[in-house]
């Protein structure tokens, strides 16, 4: 999938986003460290313990900068539970604009801090993918990987419930 740059500011993660095999930060370095940052160290523990399928969910702290509207409906993306997914229209009803659909596309867009805020949760309302600016064959494994989770903890016992996809 590529490698992720997490960047923080203060004690909260501020953006983490994927890094284009041609993206000049990784030419030269496989991971730099600016300095020594805890924050950073509990963020990237907490993203392997949830690509390898031990995590469904985050405690690092999150502040992503954005308008007034775009943090709404992150917030409202925050709460999609792990596993399963929502429409762009289900985020519009959630914050309270059923009409605000392609506003919430934009905002989702725009959503600083992936897969620690969930944008690859959200889908066309007739359940097909719909774009993804960290590239949609991404949200095509990011979603197949929280189907094969929520099978393996169905599998075990677990309560979590599967959208298809």
């Amino acid at each position: 999938m590529g490698p992720i740059r997490i960047v923080s500011f203060g004690n909260r993660i501020v953006e983490a986003y994927f890094l284009d095999e041609k993206s000049e930060e990784i030419k030269n370095h496989y991971m730099v460290k600016l300095q020594q940052d805890n924050l950073l160290d509990q963020a990237i523990l907490e993203l392997r313990q949830w690509f390898l399928g031990d995590r469904t969910s985050f405690n690092v702290p999150l502040h992503p900068y954005g308008s007034f509207f775009q943090n709404k409906v992150w917030r409202s993306l925050s709460r999609i539970p792990f596993g399963m997914s929502m429409s762009y229209c289900d985020i519009a009803t959630d914050i309270g604009n059923d009409k605000a659909y392609r506003s919430v596309g934009t905002a989702i867009s725009k959503n600083p801090i992936v897969i620690f805020i969930p944008c690859h949760r959200v889908i066309g309302k007739n359940k097909q993918l719909k774009g993804f600016a960290q590239g949609l064959w991404r949200k095509k494994i990011l979603l197949y990987r929280e189907k094969i989770v929520c099978n393996k903890h169905t599998k075990s016992g677990s309560i979590l419930k599967l959208n298809n996809y």
